[in-house]
């Protein structure tokens, strides 16, 4: 057998990480690292994972594993049995580990914010574990979202950094104090792919992380050699299940959303909020982009014959709480100022009187509750409809005859049209 140069620098390397970049059986070179078993469905080139044919951008598909095996994967492994999982990435849980030989892998990542335990309040943290036999030597080893590792995209394990047995290994973003060590972010928003290389450019693991799929944590489950999958997050610890479903693009139990799924629900659907858009924030409802519920109370209809009814209505999207407020004919169109002490014939607004969205108060002429006792003249008038600060809200001025049968907006909430047929408490031009 003839090895070539980078085959047999993968052979003397993998003595120290357990890893190498390609088989090392003459000139068959592998078709993938054994990273592959984190990547997910052919996201980039339209392949669809399932339909039993490799393509590209899958490590795998169904029994089609590219010819691949767990020694030519990973020359840690001493044999097994080599998987492709559901979304066509190599699942290496059945295969066996050299208890002679180290192996580094990428374990545990989250986009998010560490809510407790020992990295609490760290940003974008990433874990590594010793899946192997032996300790290994992480000196010069390279951590990218960057497959070129450009140099300000990389993070490069300082000399003498080493990783025991079973042992895990955690760098972060930020650590809520400013201090940082990764100097790339986690992207949630958008597929991630993380990168990890030895020395000679030795590929040892990479990961395909799914849109929102770390946002708490996404991670290997068990430690080393099982698919990436939603977790709980145990950062330096060993992972865990009962994994938190947010970011899987559907609400589960104790979600409010998850992505686009808001359960169809929009803003109006919440007390105060009338429209705009509804987010989900780390799979809770957010509101911030959502347009706050307001009252829009107008004089909408009046006549001067006989009761001189006068129509208010709420064109808005809240209930108007109409206590304070005054409807009066006593106030000159145009003027800013009302002095209700001045008026001798308006109606002021008792306790627990209110208008919903899209409803009508009709007020008929008269001294009892709810009622006005100014009349309106035939010969024209104005109506005005002042609140509890005394600024004026609405005002209409109409002339000699207009309000015969009645004067009224049409559409309600609308245009001032004179001489309409009366319909107070329903919709106005039925």
């Amino acid at each position: 057998m003839i090895l070539s140069r980078h085959s047999l620098a993968c052979l003397l390397f993998s003595f120290v990480l357990g890893a190498c970049s390609g088989a090392v059986n003459g000139d068959d070179e592998s078709n993938s690292s054994d990273s592959s078993d984190s990547s997910g469905s052919d996201t980039e080139t339209g392949g669809l994972c399932g339909d039993g044919v490799r393509e590209a951008d899958e490590d795998c598909d169904g029994s089609d594993l590219g010819g691949q095996t767990c020694v030519g994967l990973n020359p840690a492994y001493t044999g097994g049995t080599l998987a492709c999982s559901e979304t066509c990435s190599f699942e290496v849980g059945a295969c066996t580990i050299d208890p002679t030989a180290p192996l580094v892998r990428l374990n545990e990542v989250t986009s998010g914010t560490v809510a407790s335990g020992t990295y609490a309040n760290h940003d974008d943290v990433v874990e590594l574990v010793n899946a192997g036999g032996t300790s290994a030597d992480l000196s010069g080893v390279q951590l990218s979202d960057d497959p070129s590792f450009a140099v300000d995209k990389t993070y490069v394990f300082a000399p003498g950094t080493s990783l025991a047995v079973g042992e895990h290994l955690v760098v972060f973003k930020d650590d809520g104090s400013g201090m940082t060590q990764l100097p790339f972010g986690i992207k949630s928003d958008g597929d991630e792919t993380l990168y990890l290389r030895g020395p000679g450019e030795v590929m040892l693991d990479e990961v395909l992380i799914p849109a929102g799929q770390a946002s708490v944590s996404w991670c290997r489950l068990p430690d080393g050699t099982g698919p990436w999958m939603q977790c709980a997050p145990t950062f330096g610890a060993t992972n865990s299940d009962g994994g938190d479903a947010c970011g899987n693009g559907m609400i589960d139990v104790d979600e409010d959303c998850d992505g686009s799924d808001l359960g169809g629900l929009g803003c109006a659907d919440f007390d105060g909020y009338a429209g705009g858009e509804l987010g989900c924030v780390a799979c809770s409802f957010d509101l911030g982009n959502c347009e706050a519920a307001a009252a829009i109370v107008v004089v909408n209809e009046f006549t001067a014959l006989v009761n001189d009814e006068i129509e208010l209505y709420n064109a808005g999207t809240a209930t108007a709480e109409l206590e304070g407020w005054f409807l009066t004919d006593d106030l000159a169109f145009g003027e800013s100022a009302y002095d209700p002490g001045a008026d001798a014939e308006e109606l002021e607004f008792g306790a627990g009187v209110t208008l919903a969205p899209g409803a009508w108060l009709v007020i008929s002429l008269g001294n009892r509750p709810l009622q006005h006792p100014f009349g309106i003249s035939a010969q024209g008038d104005v109506i005005s409809l002042v609140d509890p600060d005394l600024t004026l809200v609405d005002q209409v001025e109409f002339a000699d005859g207009e309000a015969d049968p009645s004067y009224c907006r049409v559409p309600d909430g609308g245009d001032w049209q004179a001489n309409c047929a009366s319909s107070f408490g329903v919709s106005n031009g039925n």
